[in-house]
C-alpha cells in the first residue's frame, strides 16, 4: 500500500479488502478518529461504489465492499467528495 501526497491531503491506494489497520495506523500517527474518509471501490468502472466514512468507521463501512481495488481519500477533500456524491445522485453505499 502506498501513501502519496495529493494537494496537501493524503491518498492511500490498496487492492482487495481494506482493514482497520489502515485507520488505526493513521490515528496512531496523529489523525483524529472523526477525520472524513471516502473509499471508492472499482473507481472508473460501472461497478464503482463509494463509501463515505470517518477513520473510526472505515472498517465497518467497507464490510460491504467487494474484491475490487479500493482507493481511500482522507481529509477535508473526502468530506467535499461525500457531499458532492450525495448531491449528484452517484451510487453511495453506507
Amino acid at each position: 500500500m502506498a501513501l502519496t501526497p495529493a494537494s496537501g491531503e493524503r491518498s492511500l491506494r490498496g487492492h482487495g479488502t481494506v482493514t482497520a489497520a489502515v485507520s488505526a495506523g493513521l490515528i496512531a500517527q496523529g489523525r483524529a478518529p472523526d477525520t472524513p474518509v471516502v473509499a471508492v471501490e472499482s473507481a472508473g468502472s460501472p461497478d464503482a461504489q463509494i463509501f463515505p466514512a470517518t477513520l473510526a468507521t472505515l472498517a465497518v463501512a467497507l464490510q460491504g465492499a467487494g474484491d475490487g481495488p479500493v482507493m481511500i481519500v482522507v481529509g477535508e477533500v473526502a468530506a467535499q467528495a461525500a457531499a458532492w456524491t450525495q448531491a449528484s445522485g452517484a451510487p453511495v453505499r453506507r
